[in-house]
């Protein structure tokens, strides 16, 4: 209750109001508002003035998103820790040894973030949400995109719910904001090689919620966005959001629907883009996504391209990648 007081009051808020508000005595307020803290909250004391909650985004612990979930099945185990190189290779370990479907880990930092095709994600301490989720999907390998769409979905209806903006898809995996990424979803897994059917499949997702420009690297900051332009945007609130939208699209939504609404929020249609898949490049126009997930795109010569892994960039009028990556 001390704590929903605090995020509700700009102004600071003595221990006697407090104590008043919830019916208990003094030496309890100041007992819970140094839990709070203890948690990783920013509580600014001031004596004879009060209290005042200074990061309005606060921590996630896993004990706060227990109480707040209301999923069935993916967060029902949860783990949050302060720090790892990367919550995507710890689940890896984790689901090797029998972890449970459904888990989640979650880190406040991370030091070695990844995203697709070796590139590195940027994971500093209070800018954002980092967290692996454990799949054990009864699908082929041939099928496992289908995994990165479903995750890209919930992210952008989560990010949408939370934020009252309008976020865009870019295929696959990307989550932009008024033209910024501000999310990326690695897919990680496991094959049993006799039958070609996933073992495993590890969704990671890292979300820019504030600060980010500022504490990215400097040929990043114009590139990514994150979720604050309107307000601070509380992590476990973000973090609950985006639970329970990943069990609604995997458990609750057939593949068909999950591609209208894709399609509905796909940033590629109609632009110009660069198509990287091995050793093959080239310029084309985006044109769909089909029922498979597959990106459709036209050559130069007309022809007509299916896109089912790779790297796509948009490219700007002089046909330079235009700096979204």
């Amino acid at each position: 209750k001390i704590l929903e007081i605090l995020k509700n009051e700009e102004r600071r808020v003595s221990g006697e109001e407090l104590a008043e508000r919830i019916q208990v005595s003094r030496t309890a307020v100041w007992k819970n508002i140094h839990a709070l803290m203890e948690e990783g909250y920013d509580i600014q004391a001031v004596r004879n003035k009060g209290y005042r909650l200074t990061r309005p985004t606060g921590v996630i612990t896993e004990e706060g998103l227990k109480k707040q979930l209301k999923t069935k099945r993916i967060g029902r185990n949860i783990k949050v820790v302060d720090s790892l190189e990367s919550t995507n290779d710890e689940m890896k370990g984790m689901a090797q040894e029998g972890e449970d479907e459904g888990s989640v880990l979650i880190a406040r930092e991370q030091t070695k973030g990844k995203g697709r095709r070796g590139k590195s994600f940027v994971s500093p301490k209070g800018a954002g949400l980092y967290m692996s989720v454990l799949l054990r999907p009864k699908l082929s390998a041939e099928r496992s995109v289908e995994m990165t769409i479903r995750a890209a979905l919930a992210v952008s209806r989560a990010i949408d719910r939370l934020t009252g903006r309008q976020s865009r898809i870019k295929w696959v995996n990307d989550v932009y904001l008024d033209g910024k990424k501000v999310a990326g979803i690695l897919t990680e897994g496991s094959f049993e090689m006799e039958t070609g059917n996933m073992e495993y499949v590890v969704l990671g997702i890292g979300i820019n919620v504030s600060d980010s420009a500022r504490l990215l690297p400097q040929d990043l900051r114009d590139k990514a966005g994150d979720l604050s332009a309107k307000g601070s945007v509380d992590l476990s609130q973000l973090a609950v959001e985006l639970l329970e939208s990943l069990e609604q699209v995997i458990e609750n939504e057939d593949f068909s629907e999950i591609m209208r609404g894709y399609r509905e929020r796909s940033l590629l249609p109609g632009k110009r883009v660069l198509v990287e898949k091995g050793s093959d490049r080239f310029e084309a126009e985006a044109k769909t996504i089909d029922d498979k997930g597959r990106l459709i795109v036209v050559r130069k010569d007309g022809k007509e391209a299916v896109i089912d892994s790779g790297e796509v960039s948009i490219l700007d009028w002089q046909g330079r990648v235009n700096g979204e990556e």
